[in-house]
């Protein structure tokens, strides 16, 4: 008896929720998709945070759009908002015909100089973009760039017979504060190589970040990491440094770095010349920071 005491209040029940709901002048049905809708939206290649060279001539960081078709031209509006005093960027972008990507432009201003962050914010829209549906980089995207000092760092490798030496060669780096330098084409082989340094407890320490290219190696102390490519310092048509371990996650005794000359080195292991000259099992590779 009690169950059907209140079963006969259902029926009074919903419909004064269905009233209340017709009743909602601020309800709108969404809007559907223009037929065709290419779905162009923001790339998840790009990265939150691009490093810029204070020497660069062109101070510019360019993002990714994409779209789900090539077929035909098509322009999207481009907008720019939260964006740091003097920063610009392009207010549209255009696929061209037969393409499925194209390149968003964000200027930054010409006074931009060493130790500057600028942050902006870039939303594309219009009748080929999808509000309604979670794509891979989004509809807006959140980015700063960072003016880092360029410098460059002399480099040499030392046989373990404290006698014989390879010839040295320059890395382009950017100095990046708190003693950390980012050598961003490490031995001319396309690959980033970051060197943490720390004089107040001597040491070197390098390594590397989301690289598929690494073969991670570990000896029985524990303290190796492979560079799982050959280096080519001296240039593609000269002599390779060939499959090249850097001692990096114990400090102590195996490295070092002196503040007063910039200079630093690191224990590395198992590497030889592509002139198969069998170089040394072991050796130290030698630095100092130039500006």
């Amino acid at each position: 008896m009690r169950m059907i005491k209140y079963l006969w209040a259902l029926p009074l029940a919903l419909a004064l929720i269905i009233t209340g709901c017709s009743d909602n002048d601020d309800y709108q049905v969404a809007e559907p998709l223009q037929a065709g809708n290419q779905q162009v939206h923001f790339s998840s290649v790009n990265k939150a945070k691009t490093i810029l060279g204070s020497d660069a001539q062109t101070k510019e960081v360019d993002l990714t759009v994409v779209r789900t078709t090539t077929s035909g031209t098509t322009t999207v509006p481009v907008a720019l908002t939260d964006a740091t005093p003097g920063v610009t960027a392009d207010q549209q972008v255009t696929f061209a015909d037969g393409d499925s990507t194209a390149t968003i432009h964000v200027a930054l201003p010409d006074t931009a100089k060493a130790g500057d962050n600028y942050a902006y914010t870039l939303t594309v829209s219009g009748e080929n973009t999808d509000p309604y549906t979670i794509l891979s980089g989004g509809l807006s995207f959140s980015g700063t760039a960072v003016i880092a000092k360029s410098v460059k760092l002399l480099c040499c490798i030392y046989y373990s017979d404290n006698e014989s030496y390879t010839d040295s060669w320059y890395e382009k780096a950017y100095d990046l504060g708190d003693g950390l330098y980012m050598l961003y084409d490490f031995g001319n082989s396309g690959h980033t190589v970051y060197f943490q340094t720390n004089a107040t407890k001597n040491y070197t320490m390098p390594y590397v970040e989301n690289d598929k290219d690494i073969d991670q190696y570990d000896d029985d102390y524990g303290t190796n990491i492979g560079l799982g490519y050959y280096l080519y310092p001296w240039g593609r048509e000269n002599a390779a440094i060939g499959y090249l371990y850097m001692l990096s996650n114990n400090y102590s005794g195996y490295s070092g770095f002196d503040a007063s000359d910039k200079s630093g080195w690191f224990y590395l292991t198992q590497w030889w010349l592509s002139t198969d000259k069998y170089a040394d099992y072991w050796g130290t590779f030698n630095f100092w920071v130039e500006e």
